[in-house]
């Protein structure tokens, strides 16, 4: 499967816990033909397309994810491990009540909490991804530092969170 830059991912089938995380896709390696570069918090790592699956599915879920059943009460992924996943008691994130496969999930009618974020009021902020306008109007993606050239893209209005905003401004131009 391949992802979009700036697609939300998942990062599941790991052996270490720390990586099971969301993160968004910042790169392909133009090498390797099967492996995408996706930043979790301020770091950027390299995962082969296997251990990816979108956010926000059951599929992609990781431990922190909110879980819906069919009456609507929420459980809170603990652990996952490979296609299982230990899910919370009801209205408690800490308290273990049961391990699930993916497909238990799915015939149970189990579907993932809109975790959409609210927009950051002051976007962007330290270590996220923007796109900009170069001057011969190549859109570029990068990392926001805070740098004073940054902070002046921003000023004239030349700071997008993705690269198809920065494309249709670039259009209008």
């Amino acid at each position: 499967m391949k992802f979009n830059i700036g697609q939300e991912v998942a990062v599941i089938d790991m052996r270490s816990s720390s990586f099971r995380k969301k993160g968004m896709v910042v790169n392909y390696f133009c090498k390797i033909d099967d492996a995408t570069e996706v930043k979790i918090g301020a770091d950027i790592h390299a995962f082969p397309n296997h251990q990816l699956a979108p956010a926000n599915t059951l599929e992609g879920l990781v431990p922190g994810d909110v879980v819906l059943d069919e009456d609507d009460e929420e459980r809170t992924v603990i652990e996952r491990l490979s296609r299982s996943v230990l899910l919370s008691d009801l209205g408690e994130r800490d308290t273990a009540f049961c391990w699930y496969t993916l497909t238990d999930l799915q015939e149970l009618g189990y579907t993932v909490k809109s975790t959409t974020k609210e927009e950051h009021k002051d976007f962007p902020q330290l270590h996220d991804t923007f796109y900009f306008i170069r001057s011969r109007g190549c859109v570029t993606l990068s990392i926001w530092t805070g740098s004073y050239k940054q902070r002046e893209l921003k000023e004239y209005g030349n700071v997008f969170k993705t690269e198809a905003e920065a494309k249709d401004q670039n259009k209008t131009n």
